[in-house]
């Protein structure tokens, strides 16, 4: 007997082990798997937990009668060959055994050429009917999904006849070309295409009618479509063709590939994007697989390692560039950092480190090694590093100056202070204390506090409380008055900065105090000027104009009459209402009157400005009134270009309509949660799918309550993934309202 060329599972049910165990070797040689139960009760244990495609079934078992494990098995697996193998020889047994649904009836001691023959033949048998079962099942699930398809799809189909007339569509095409099904029906094809490939359409359906030849029948072309509106919109078209007896008939599949063509065109934007930075980039970067290979190297890190990018390409990194200590003794690669983050999968900063050149000399470098994690496994690492000899060489400077320093601090006239970061202890106070306060350098040691009691009586609460609040957040820039213990009062400017320790805790804070008096007293002198042309210069972010009473251009800078197209001299004396949109120019005027009427306050309004070509742009003006030395008022327009922010604003809003259109158009169940997995939402799809009349019936009810078992665990194993970041999934099994069964596929996010 030829041996089993495929793998099936036989279940051996007999408490001989004797003649299980030659039964399970006869088997096993003709390559069957094998188990074997000695009871009743482990033979319907076994038959749960795995498939079988066939029983040898013995009648005498200790717990039971052989015929009870047939007969339970018969009514869970009607398609399960049961052949009985037993030392009973009685008719009645026999009889009674075949009738109750045994394949076959052998009796012991058994015949091997003759039970192999039997159990090929069940195990046959037991194929085909499973392979029936599936194909009936197959049919109708089949018929099913051809019923519900057309209609529910989401891609349109559209069915026509040899003349190319339009017999029917689904309530997408409707919805993508405008047109009801009445409008349609028996309208030629080619009422849904551009004029310009109506012509190539006729001859096609000719060279089909005649020679029953298509050059687009069974390939996915892309074409343009036309909309009852008359818009053209790029489509996706898979056309069939099918023949009956007497007759052809054609079938469209159409997908509406706009939003496909948009993102293909920011994949390409993003594609040279990333290309840009990686050749341009100014830092040195290049890849890793899983085993420290080089995956790609930048133009900026061949240049710094002395090579040419392919030469490093699948070098083994480690001991390429990174095998030695400065001094010359090995690195060892347990201890590299980089390769650290190939086995423990996080990211590594290194501030200090030496990187190898081809040249055999090394580079000081600092770099940050991150991992790719792919699937949950680490497929690699992406390196950045850049050369720091600049920064050592600044901070040997540092280190040279600092002595400097000291030495600058004694001699300097303004006050330099060093105290804790709650001013209880002054750590170091310059000389120039002395000859500023009017006070020793050693009272202020002894009486931390002694500087405020100087602080005139009206600058002195605000400065405590500056001093104590502000000067650890590094925005203490302070201005105030003190007075000397001879009675004269001088202006004093104090700054403060925090200094932080390795775990960037505040542990010092350094100032500087600044006798201003004179600089006031000069100051005072340059209000009106100082006012003017803060006005003019710092209120302006882009470009400006001076106006007159009447509107007209008094100058304007540079920058705003190029932006505007013109040269400066076109624009001074003509009417500034004249570079805004004909819409806007009534609310310029009133803009005007408006800054006349209320001199010194600044105002703002968003118009178009119109440019020499006629192109348009929209700006921010903010204008404000002030008078001359004459008391001439005069207008100070700035206008800084918004458009970018208008368009933003307008692609945002565009964004919001597809998220929504995505929801509503989608086939797929759409749920939303809230943090507690209570149902907040779900899509019109998800409601058919679920066959729910009432959504308001199922809002604020716990999701897990959907699922049964086994699958709510899995539910809430998949929510608990998404709280925390990750996307859960799961197969689970949740029937509609009405009670059909159906199996999900389930991501959480």
């Amino acid at each position: 007997m030829a041996p089993a060329t495929l793998t099936h599972s036989i279940l051996v049910v007999d408490d001989d082990p004797d003649i299980a165990l030659g039964l399970q070797d006869l088997l096993d040689h003709d390559g069957y798997q094998v188990n074997v139960a000695m009871t009743c009760a482990e033979a319907l244990a076994q038959a749960r937990a795995h498939h079988y495609n066939a029983v040898l079934l013995d009648l005498g078992l200790p717990d039971g009668d052989g015929t009870s494990v047939l007969l339970t098995l018969q009514q869970q697996q009607p398609q399960l060959p049961i052949i009985i193998l037993t030392a009973y020889t009685s008719t009645d047994r026999t009889v009674g055994a075949l009738t109750q649904g045994a394949f076959a009836y052998l009796t012991k001691p058994y015949n091997r050429d003759e039970l192999r023959a039997v159990l090929q033949r069940a195990v046959g048998v037991q194929a085909l009917a499973a392979k029936a079962e599936h194909a009936e099942h197959a049919l109708h699930e089949s018929e099913a999904r051809f019923r519900s398809l057309v209609e529910a799809a989401t891609d349109s189909i559209v069915l026509a006849d040899a003349q190319g007339r339009i017999i029917s569509w689904n309530p997408a095409a409707s919805h993508l070309f405008g047109y009801t099904d009445d409008e349609v029906r028996g309208k030629p094809l080619s009422l849904l295409m551009p004029p310009r490939y109506r012509a190539a359409h006729e001859r096609g359906l000719t060279r089909v009618g005649e020679t029953g030849q298509s050059r687009l029948i069974g390939r996915l072309v892309e074409l343009e479509g036309l909309r009852k509106d008359g818009t053209e919109f790029p489509l996706e078209l898979s056309l069939a063709m099918w023949k009956t007896d007497d007759a052809i008939f054609y079938s469209g599949i159409i997908r509406d590939i706009t939003q496909r063509r948009l993102a293909e065109d920011i994949l390409d934007r993003l594609r040279h994007l990333h290309e840009v930075i990686l050749t341009q980039a100014g830092e040195g970067i290049y890849g890793l697989d899983e085993k420290g290979r080089t995956t790609f190297v930048n133009p900026t890190a061949a240049q710094l390692l002395g090579y040419e990018p392919s030469e490093l390409i699948e070098q083994p990194m480690h001991a390429v560039l990174h095998h030695s200590h400065p001094d010359g003794m090995a690195y060892p690669l347990g201890d590299c950092p980089i390769y650290a983050a190939l086995r423990d999968g996080l990211v590594h900063r290194v501030s200090t480190d030496v990187f190898w050149r081809k040249d055999g000399g090394h580079i000081p470098v600092e770099y940050v090694c991150t991992p790719i994690v792919e699937k949950g496994r680490v497929a690699g690492a992406v390196v950045v590093f850049r050369d720091i000899s600049e920064r050592k060489q600044a901070e040997r400077a540092v280190e040279e100056s600092q002595e400097r320093f000291r030495q600058l601090a004694e001699h300097i006239r303004e006050v330099f202070w060093i105290t804790n970061p709650e001013k209880t202890h002054v750590l170091y106070i310059s000389p120039g204390y002395e000859a500023i306060w009017g006070r020793t350098c050693d009272s202020l040691y002894a009486h931390p506090a002694s500087w405020l009691d100087a602080i005139h009586p009206e600058d002195r609460p605000r400065i405590q409380d500056a001093a104590m609040n502000r000067q650890t957040l590094e925005v203490y820039d302070e201005e105030y008055r003190i007075l000397r213990p001879d009675g004269s009062l001088r202006w004093i400017w104090d700054r403060a900065y925090p200094i932080r320790d390795a775990s960037g805790m505040v542990y010092r804070i350094v100032g500087f105090a600044e006798d201003i008096t004179e600089s006031k007293r000069v100051e005072a002198d340059l209000i009106d000027s100082e006012r003017r042309y803060r006005a003019l210069f710092e209120d302006n972010p882009s470009m400006y104009f001076m106006v007159n009473a009447d509107g007209l251009v008094l100058s304007v800078n540079r920058f705003g009459a190029e932006r505007l197209g013109y040269d400066q001299q076109e624009l001074i004396g003509t009417s500034v209402v004249a570079v805004f949109h004909p819409a806007d120019q009534d609310t310029v005027r009133r803009n005007l009157a408006s800054c006349l009427s209320d001199v010194g306050q600044p105002k703002s309004w968003e118009l178009r400005n119109i440019r020499k070509d006629g192109s348009m742009i929209w700006v921010r003006e903010t204008a404000q009134a002030v008078r001359t030395d004459r008391q001439v008022p005069v207008v100070l327009i700035v206008c800084e270009d918004i458009s970018a922010m208008k368009e933003a604003e307008i692609a945002l809003h565009d964004s919001e309509e597809m998220k929504n259109q995505i929801l509503h158009s989608s086939a797929d169940c759409i749920k939303v949660l809230d943090l507690d997995g209570r149902l907040q939402y779900m899509n019109e799809a998800g409601q058919r799918l679920l066959d729910i009349k009432d959504l308001v019936a199922y809002t604020g009810k716990s999701w897990a309550e959907f699922w049964e078992g086994d699958d709510r665990d899995a539910a809430m194993a998949a929510l608990e993934a998404a709280r925390s970041g990750d996307i859960g999934k799961f197969v689970g099994f949740c029937p509609t309202t009405g009670g059909q069964p159906k199996w999900w596929d389930v991501q959480v996010t």
